[in-house]
């Protein structure tokens, strides 16, 4: 399906594009053999694969190129509510070195919202077609949808931005929570705190784009700014990645000798008398030396 308006690609979509590429490479990164190792790690990369998905959801609606492939409109919703779970497993694995008991149930409204937006994911195009204009461009005319029958049982894909919101709501508060019982905490390090307040004050302050947005936008207008700052989440994490690497911490092998109070006439006249020895004696070639 061609787009009835012209596409769009701009500043905010370069960052938003550039922003989720970095983040599925770094979800490849983080869930690799020798990384996922570490629980912390394999949540890490389930947020920001989420993360990552989300946002070029989002790119595709805001750049209109979601036209082009309709089918795929919406079909994002359960990921953003693995976004807040994901990030607080992450956060809860990495001080605790462990899984919280039922782990699995932070999951569980991402997998009934799911297994709920089923029958609207395999409805034809033109319920997506018209799903997608009456979010970004409801100046458009609707298009007859052939067949149409109840694709939203429980009416709960218009509550998905509340549940969005109180996800993040929630999640943030356990978040914090946990910080401060950290922090309190008399055996943790100096430098293990400040990451974890580092952690806490991003995470709060993405979420708070995202409701302040949520609030302050009809529809999904706003959209677009919710996954450019995402996307700076994503560099920050990248960022932080890069300061904790030992790569950029390994000290430069010691050369052999580096110390050595000759000076460098000294070192030219002990060369030149072992050359001497070595071209004029053959001390090599005497089996008996």
């Amino acid at each position: 399906m061609e787009s009835p308006v012209p596409y769009r690609i701009d500043f905010f979509a370069l960052i938003i594009f550039l922003g989720a590429m970095q983040g599925l490479f770094l979800s490849a990164f983080f869930l690799n053999k020798k990384n996922r190792k570490y629980l912390h790690n394999i949540y890490s990369g389930i947020f920001l694969i989420s993360l990552s998905v989300v946002m070029l959801d989002v790119l595709l609606c805001y750049t209109n190129y979601m036209f082009n492939v309709i089918f795929l409109n919406d079909s994002t919703e359960p990921f953003a509510l693995v976004i807040g779970p994901a990030f607080y497993l992450y956060f809860y694995t990495k001080i605790n070195s462990r899984n919280p008991k039922k782990y699995y149930l932070h999951f569980l409204p991402a997998l009934l919202y799911f297994i709920h937006s089923i029958p609207f994911l395999i409805q034809e195009k033109a319920v997506k077609y018209n799903g997608y204009i009456s979010a970004y461009h409801p100046n458009l005319p609707f298009i007859p949808e052939p067949g149409k029958w109840d694709y939203d049982l429980f009416s709960l894909r218009g509550m998905i931005k509340p549940f969005i919101f109180t996800s993040l709501v929630v999640y943030s508060g356990l978040i914090i929570a946990e910080t401060i019982k950290s922090v309190k905490n008399k055996t943790s390090q100096s430098q293990d705190k400040e990451s974890i307040i580092s952690d806490t004050v991003t995470f709060a302050g993405i979420s708070a784009v995202i409701i302040i947005v949520f609030v302050s936008f009809d529809r999904d207008f706003g959209d677009y700014i919710i996954v450019t700052a995402s996307a700076l989440l994503v560099y920050f994490f990248t960022v932080k990645i890069l300061n904790q690497s030992a790569y950029f911490h390994k000290k430069s092998p010691e050369v052999k000798y580096s110390k050595s109070t000759l000076s460098e006439d000294e070192k030219d006249e002990i060369l030149k008398r072992i050359l001497f020895q070595f071209e004029n004696e053959k001390y090599f070639l005497n089996p008996n030396a």
